[in-house]
């Protein structure tokens, strides 16, 4: 699965200040590997594979935080976390893996992303980035991707989760001193009315 992120700034009186677009690095979180061959090929990726298959989830949990440690966010994000979801996703498609390997990687990769996020959170003191998906939209990992990504930026984070009325996202920024907001569509939602309750979101 693959998700996008958007993001529309807004000025202190609650007005839109740019037109919705890409949020900044999102682009490098999409998977740009030409195919999900030569992803399983890559030792790492397989690697973490064989853990999904085994359900080994204390070894999943310690390599992929050494590999946060030696790689920095992005390129962890890039070059681990995205691949992975995919590869699993891919797999899962073809009945190779099941519904309780994927679930598996989504619950531990939650539960990852958000420790890795919130010892940042402590100390950032940047802009205040809600971070959403609307209504129809139930996955939250490519939110929760962005959201580490922001607050290793020095963002300061407002974890909304998935499925939020885009009314209520609005709200937020009347309300709060929200400086943007983050609003992820994975590519199975990327349709006209997702794109339509965004617009609505953002002109709220």
């Amino acid at each position: 699965m693959t998700s996008n992120v958007f993001c529309h700034t807004y000025h202190q009186g609650g007005y839109p200040a740019t037109p919705p677009g890409p949020l900044f690095g999102v682009a490098s979180l999409r998977v740009v590997h030409a195919s999900v061959s030569e992803e399983k090929g890559s030792p790492e990726i397989s690697d973490l594979l064989r853990l999904v298959e085994t359900f080994d989830a204390e070894r999943l949990t310690r390599l992929l935080s050494a590999d946060w440690r030696r790689l920095g966010p992005l390129e962890f994000l890039r070059a681990r976390i995205a691949p992975l979801i995919r590869i699993v996703g891919e797999e899962w498609a073809a009945a190779r893996l099941e519904i309780r390997h994927e679930h598996f990687l989504s619950e531990r990769l939650g539960d990852l992303l958000r420790s890795l996020r919130l010892p940042l959170e402590a100390r950032t003191t940047g802009p205040v980035v809600a971070c959403a998906s609307l209504p129809g939209e139930e996955h939250g990992l490519g939110l929760q991707m962005v959201a580490l990504l922001l607050a290793a930026a020095g963002c300061r984070i407002l974890y909304l989760g998935t499925e939020v009325p885009p009314a209520q996202v609005a709200g937020l920024v009347k309300d709060l001193s929200v400086r943007a907001v983050a609003v992820s569509v994975s590519q199975a939602n990327r349709s006209e009315g997702m794109a339509g309750r965004r617009s609505h979101s953002c002109a709220s």
